[in-house]
């Protein structure tokens, strides 16, 4: 009797510890996913390839607008344009009419950042339908150069890796039976329980000494259907570079404060009078023992000019003509 009960406290044990750990290997968020790449799920890029996807032009929605990732889907939709619904093909219905006037799709279907939502998309269709199949396979962004994958079997059903397809500059690997395999299209293994790798990505250094990430992909090949990622393109500076023009931006800051300041004070100024002065001497004759003539027409901000002719000196007052403002 005790035997049992300790089989049967063992047995529910187990499964809830399964449980919990399938819990664990979820399906990418799509908000989540889209954020990594700055992409907001109510921005018009992650809008526009929903209805891209699932609507027709006249907002209607199209008839093979179907699977088991709508849910998800919906979930990341803002609510204003799905209203209140009852299930996945309501809220369409509902997003498709009242999106139609916003769409901007049929112009901006070659917008990177649509290619990136609508990939998203197809990614956590197809993680979604390997897990209606019994089996998990999800993946996990580090960075912009790493990335992990996790596959977990289930006791119905044989789920086995039969490749890792990739484009652009990557690289995966990881154990089995405790050996460090490179994961490429002739990798093979039968999941027994659980299986995980990880790729890197290499960057192209540039001479401004920023890191350029060129577009990848990584497909997971399996007997229960394929799992694509892509991994998008992305250009990093270097630290150096970084702080450099952190220096040029304060300085450029400090340039304009002053200058705002120096500006500032000569939109206070008041306006400067301008004065014409008058030609030669009055009243003089020519024959001192040496001259200055300071009055020669001259036009001045100086009110009046001075004649001498040695030892005598002569002021005389210069005409208002107008005024200039300093700028």
């Amino acid at each position: 009797m005790n035997i049992t009960k300790y089989a049967i406290v063992s047995t529910i044990a187990f499964v809830s510890a399964n449980i919990a750990l399938a819990q664990n290997l979820q399906c990418p968020d799509i908000a989540k996913t889209l954020k990594e790449y700055s992409i907001d799920s109510s921005s018009s890029n992650f809008l526009n390839s929903v209805f891209s996807q699932h609507c027709q032009q006249d907002g209607s929605k199209k008839s093979s607008s179907a699977g088991i990732g709508l849910d998800a889907v919906v979930k990341a939709i803002p609510i204003k344009f799905t209203g209140s619904y009852g299930s996945s093909d309501d809220a369409f219905t509902n997003f498709c009419k009242s999106y139609a006037s916003y769409s901007t799709a049929s112009s901006n279907n070659d917008s990177y950042k649509e290619t990136i939502s609508i990939k998203a998309l197809d990614t956590i269709d197809q993680c979604l339908r390997l897990q209606s199949s019994g089996v998990q396979l999800t993946h996990i962004v580090t960075n912009v150069e790493a990335m992990s994958f996790y596959m977990r079997s289930s006791v119905t059903t044989t789920f086995e890796l039969q490749g890792i397809q990739t484009t652009g500059n990557v690289k995966c690997t990881g154990q089995i039976k405790g050996h460090t395999k490179t994961f490429d299209q002739a990798v093979s293994a039968t999941i027994k329980a659980t299986q995980s790798f990880s790729c890197t990505r290499q960057a192209t250094n540039k001479p401004t000494g920023a890191k350029l990430f060129d577009e990848a992909t990584v497909t997971v090949l399996t007997n229960q259907g394929n799992y694509a990622v892509l991994w998008p393109r992305d250009e990093r500076q270097s630290i150096d570079m970084a702080t450099d023009i952190d220096k040029r931006i304060t300085s450029v800051a400090a340039d304009l404060s002053l200058a705002k300041t120096a500006l500032q004070t000569l939109t206070g100024a008041k306006p400067v009078v301008v004065y014409q002065c008058p030609i030669g001497t009055q009243g003089w004759n020519p024959g001192g023992a040496w001259g200055y003539y300071g009055c020669q027409g001259q036009i001045t901000t100086n009110s009046n000019c001075t004649n001498i002719e040695y030892p005598n000196n002569q002021t005389l007052n210069c005409t208002p003509i107008g005024s200039i403002r300093p700028y």
